[in-house]
């Protein structure tokens, strides 16, 4: 008897493990699948992976989700977010993740992926009291920090004499090579957030008589769902309305396609990023179904000023490595207010957002024709409407925006229809007049602004069988102001095509085929993109993936140049302690019409893409040490060995020589 009660108790182990280990695998495969720019060419922000990985160490019971914790999974649309709280209205608590395959708007990845953040619970405890033991006693902590290291140095780090910088004082950084940060974080019930971040980054100087310590710093207190209180943000915070014509997550510029119903307005800002959130207090009242967001920032910004003092552009890159950046630090102070009314039902919302921003400097908009409509003056002001309805399969939403700068508009409109279960239809139409102007908005749209631009895109996903997706889109947009480079109203087209295929639980296939058409500098640029993945798992240890590309461009008049990739990464998680990833690629670009980018595993919280214009051999290893659930080490090598040159970069970030390494490290620690 004791024989056998071993015996179960070593193989109910060992099944635990491998559940573990088979469940970190297949985390890291949706997260790159979800996370990277994706079809629809979705850059997610460091904020929306920072709270799935904290949403997947703390799951929600799905039988007490609200529609506020679903928003969060920046993967889900809209429409998938109702049919999951009708279908627990309409059938009951759930009594396993497995019935979320009879909700038809799930495609099965959506669904695998789901589980990493929910569980199962028809029989919730009672939430325990606030109180001020509860939350020493069921808080948790976290401290986390990153150390990047250069293996090589720049020409920005070398010793000049003091002659030369003298007429030359931006020849040489202020601060050394390394990047560095720190995070504290709390967390209680998820109801109550706090934390600080202080960043350093490379070349900035650090803990002498210009910085007295890190170069920047940000703190945020974020309160959810107390009494009449949906949200109430202290610090630094995000605001996200409509479909972005006011204001819009700066981090998910690009092409991203969702039906939006009702989407969180005011959350925490935690990235390291330096420039794109607001500092002051904002909150989102309720009563029934009414929400009422008002929300102020003061703050100083970077920029860059002419002769007279105005302000010539607003630099957002955070950086202050020389002494011409370091004077361009928080010289400029602007103040907003701003509110956000909505009315939301299941199938239908409307709501009204309006700001009012003031500037202590004058913009200048420059005598360049495309600089024409660029922000002038000291104040801005706009308003908006933004509506949604959703009923059977049919879905829509959009938004109407009017800036007081030039007395613009705006509107963006879509559209999601799904005759089958397997077959989804979508169409969206946009229109940013080239006098519209609103300083926070990042709409659906081809270039980077939400300005002097019209378009249609047209997709469509269809899944004749359980294991083959079929996807296409098709995108055409117009500029009737002349951009940079450009004397002219140009116009371009996008058409991408992509089919997944799981073969079986062990291997996966990815076919993605892009062309693309753009006027640049007066020629037109032409270019052909192909992408081959497969991914094999051998066991339930072991990842696989093989990555193949290939890129063919042209501009009018010219021959065309080409480029390949050709990479492999291994995934290897030898028990509970140790992680490992290696990948491997060979690059060959003939110059940066023909760019590749390449995909690799990362730190926590971050996604490395690394874009190559010129043959190069890029190989990175990540270990990974979990000391518990407490602490976690990672340690990160990358290498990049270039042909055919004898120097990498140029100016202050010349490198002499072929070769690139680099090591990061990144520890976190949660009580």
């Amino acid at each position: 008897m004791l024989l056998k009660t071993i015996v179960i108790a070593c193989f109910s182990v060992l099944c635990f493990v491998d559940n573990l280990l088979a469940q970190e695998l297949s985390w890291d495969y949706y997260l790159e699948k979800f996370a990277q720019q994706d079809f629809y060419e979705r850059p997610v922000s460091d904020e929306d992976l920072q709270d799935l990985y904290h949403l997947r160490e703390q799951p929600l019971n799905i039988n007490t989700v609200t529609k506020n914790d679903l928003e969060r999974l920046f993967f889900l649309e809209s429409v998938q977010i109702e049919d999951i709280l009708a279908y627990l209205y309409q059938y009951g608590p759930m009594k396993s993740l497995g019935e979320l395959q009879f909700i038809e708007s799930l495609d099965y990845e959506r669904r695998e992926f789901l589980k990493f953040f929910l569980y199962v619970d028809d029989n919730p405890v009672e939430k325990s009291s606030v109180s001020l033991k509860n939350l020493l006693k069921e808080g948790h902590y976290s401290f986390t920090t990153r150390l990047d290291i250069p293996l090589y140095q720049r020409d920005g780090y070398k010793n000049y004499p003091d002659s030369i910088l003298l007429k030359t004082p931006d020849k040489k950084y202020l601060g050394n090579a390394l990047y560095h940060y720190v995070k504290l974080q709390y967390d209680y019930r998820n109801r109550l957030y706090w934390g600080l971040t202080a960043v350093k980054d490379a070349g900035e100087p650090f803990a002498n008589n210009l910085n007295k310590g890190y170069d920047s710093y940000s703190f945020h207190l974020l309160l959810k769902n107390w009494a009449f209180w949906e949200t109430l943000a202290l610090g630094d915070y995000r605001v996200r309305t409509g479909e972005g014509l006011l204001f819009g997550s700066a981090f998910s510029m690009g092409k991203e396609f969702d039906i939006t119903m009702n989407r969180q307005v005011i959350n925490k800002h935690t990235s390291t990023d330096e420039y794109y959130f607001m500092r002051g207090m904002a909150a989102t009242l309720k009563w029934g179904d009414w929400r009422f967001s008002p929300f102020v920032s003061f703050r100083k910004t970077d920029a860059s000023l002419d002769d007279d003092g105005n302000i010539e552009s607003l630099k957002t890159d955070g950086y202050h490595r020389t002494w011409t950046e370091y004077f361009r630090k928080n010289n400029v102070f602007n103040s907003l207010y701003g509110a956000h009314l909505s009315y939301n039902r299941p199938h239908y919302k409307t709501g009204m957002t309006g700001y009012y921003q003031h500037w202590n400097r004058e913009f200048s908009t420059g005598t360049q024709l495309y600089k024409r409509y660029a922000p002038s003056g000291k104040r801005f002001w706009g308003l908006s409407a933004d509506y949604g309805v959703a009923w059977g399969n049919w879905a829509f939403s959009g938004e109407l925006a009017y800036s007081g700068l030039y007395h613009g508009w705006a509107t963006v409109d879509k559209l999601l229809y799904r005759p089958l279960a397997y077959l989804k239809l979508f169409a969206l139409y946009r229109l940013y007049a080239y006098r519209y102007y609103a300083p926070y908005a990042s709409a659906f749209s081809e270039g980077s602004k939400t300005q002097n631009e019209s378009g249609v895109y047209l997709g469509a996903e269809y899944q004749p069988w359980r294991f083959v997706q079929l996807k296409a889109a098709f995108d055409y947009y117009y500029f009737p102001w002349p951009k940079y480079g450009l004397d002219h109203s140009s116009s371009g087209y996008q058409v991408r095509v992509q089919c997944d295929v799981k073969q079986n639980d062990r291997m996966r296939y990815a076919l993605t085929y892009s062309f693309k058409k753009k006027e640049k500098f007066n020629v037109f640029h032409e270019t052909h993109r192909l992408r081959l993945k497969y991914v094999y798992r051998p066991t339930e240890q072991m990842v696989l993936q093989t990555e193949c590309s290939g890129v063919g461009a042209q501009k009018a008049g010219e021959s065309r140049k080409y480029g390949a990739l050709i990479g492999e990464s291994f995934s290897w998680v030898m028990n509970s302690l140790l992680k490992t990833t290696l990948t491997c690629a060979y690059i060959h670009a003939d110059g940066s019409l023909c760019s590749l980018s390449l995909y690799e595993p990362g730190l926590l919280y971050s996604f490395s893409f690394n874009n190559f214009y010129d043959p190069v051999l890029r190989t990175s290893g990540t270990l990974r040490l979990d000391f518990g659930k407490r602490v976690m080490l990672m340690i990160k090598y990358g290498l990049s060995k270039y042909f055919g040159v004898m120097e990498i970069s140029s100016g202050r970030q010349r490198i002499a020589g072929s070769l690139k390494q680099d090591l990061y490290l990144q520890l976190r620690v949660k009580i």
